[in-house]
């Protein structure tokens, strides 16, 4: 399970071992710092892109990124990471991605950020 720590500013992002984040896109330049634990982010610099790259962020690893970048972001550790990311400008929706290999990314929803009971898939903005 992924947990946003709402008591914190910037939120920090709590995960448990293994958990992943799914491919997402945040259309925002950014960055990560993990504070606690171990995590691996492989990623692309866009949606066009069909080449994974991967990095590993161990403790005090600190990895920036552009407003095109689409990552997979998994705690590869045996306990809990703790993350902080920041964006800029501030988030207001993620799309959320599946990895098809050879033939890339494909959009599969879009999420408000301040609402994340609300997604937009093919048929538009729906409550979940």
């Amino acid at each position: 399970m992924l947990t946003v720590l709402n008591r914190t500013r910037p939120p920090a992002l709590q995960w448990l071992a293994t958990v992943a984040e799914g491919w997402a896109e945040q259309p925002a330049a950014g960055a990560i710092c993990v504070v606690e634990g171990q995590l691996t982010e492989t990623y692309v610099p866009g949606p066009e892109a069909t080449r994974l790259r991967r990095r590993r962020l161990g403790l005090g690893a600190v990895a920036a990124f552009g407003p095109d970048h689409i990552h997979d972001v998994v705690n590869t550790g045996s306990t809990q990471a703790l993350s902080i990311q920041v964006y800029t400008p501030r988030l207001v929706t993620m799309t959320y991605y599946a990895f098809h290999g050879r033939r890339g990314l494909e959009a599969v929803r879009t999420e408000l950020s301040d609402h994340p009971e609300v997604v937009r898939d093919k048929s538009g903005w729906v409550a979940v």
